[in-house]
């Protein structure tokens, strides 16, 4: 991964933190930024990793397929103060995909509002976050919600990009 996607920990940083996880110690590491990140997970295809000390800025890789290529998603989310995300793809030499390609990201419209919600002190700008959640055999799913609705929209990934749900 480029040091320009990940500025607050450099290479050997991340390498070190993979060691660490792979060897059962806690995974915790100063960073450029004063404070200390940590890898949450990591199997043969996904990994999480918490930036920051405070778990503000979360990030979720995952080893997709797509044919006989590597494909990489990336979904960082801003943890502050509601949380908010952007979902990335990458080639394996780490060269930006086009996402309209393999998602079509759901609207704010296709949420039904809570309104209730604005009344329990949540943060009035409508924000998306994404969940990603991975199998061990390399079944993927993103979960979209927003901050000002209960409703959730789900993809899974097909071999070539990620499909809605039929609800």
């Amino acid at each position: 991964m480029p040091d320009s996607l990940m500025p607050m920990l450099d290479e050997n940083a991340r390498k070190d933190l993979v060691d660490i996880c792979l060897s059962g110690m806690k995974t915790a590491l100063p960073n450029e930024w004063n404070g200390t990140s940590a890898l949450l997970k990591l199997t043969a295809n996904h990994l999480q990793l918490r930036e920051d000390s405070e778990g503000i800025v979360i990030t979720d890789m995952a080893m997709l397929t797509k044919g006989k290529d590597t494909l990489i998603c990336l979904v960082r989310t801003l943890r502050t103060p509601q949380p908010t995300s952007e979902v990335l793809f990458y080639g394996s030499d780490w060269h930006e995909q086009n996402t309209t390609k393999r998602i079509s990201l759901p609207d704010f419209s296709e949420f039904p509002r809570n309104e209730s919600k604005l009344t329990e002190g949540i943060l009035p700008v409508e924000l998306m976050q994404a969940d990603m959640d991975i199998t061990e055999q390399g079944a993927a799913s993103l979960t979209f919600s927003t901050n000002l609705s209960d409703h959730t929209i789900i993809f899974r990934w097909n071999g070539k990009k990620f499909v809605r749900n039929k609800e």
